[in-house]
């Protein structure tokens, strides 16, 4: 690095340009949480593709508790299942559309400078 500018900015780019790293790991996870308080504290895995009852699907995100059982994502539900321990888990719905609008509003207000 010469000093001037930051590792993986080439010479032609502007030097007032600023790369953000927006960190979303467990975003689903506590896009749940922010809907139902209650959660907080208890692992919490947000499924993509499963329906309650049904063994297929697959995990899109797992909270920091839950990781603590063995679950991560892209794991099977099934698998995630077997790995926490019995809950008695209400029906939250989607959160989908909650999430949806968090996330356009994250990257409404990280991308605002784009157009200057």
């Amino acid at each position: 690095m010469s000093g001037s500018t930051l590792p993986g900015t080439g010479d032609d780019e502007s030097p007032d340009r600023v790369v953000l790293h927006v960190d979303m790991d467990c975003f689903y996870a506590s896009c749940e949480r922010r809907r139902e308080p209650e959660l907080r504290g208890e692992p919490v895995v947000v499924g993509m593709g499963y329906e309650a009852g049904e063994t297929i699907g697959a995990v899109a995100t797992a909270s920091y508790e839950a990781r603590e059982y063995g679950v991560d994502s892209a794991q099977p539900i099934s698998q995630a299942v077997e790995r926490l321990p019995p809950v008695e888990r209400p029906d939250l719905g989607t959160g989908g559309t909650f999430a949806a609008t968090t996330a356009r509003w994250i990257w409404s207000s990280t991308s605002r400078s784009r157009a200057r």
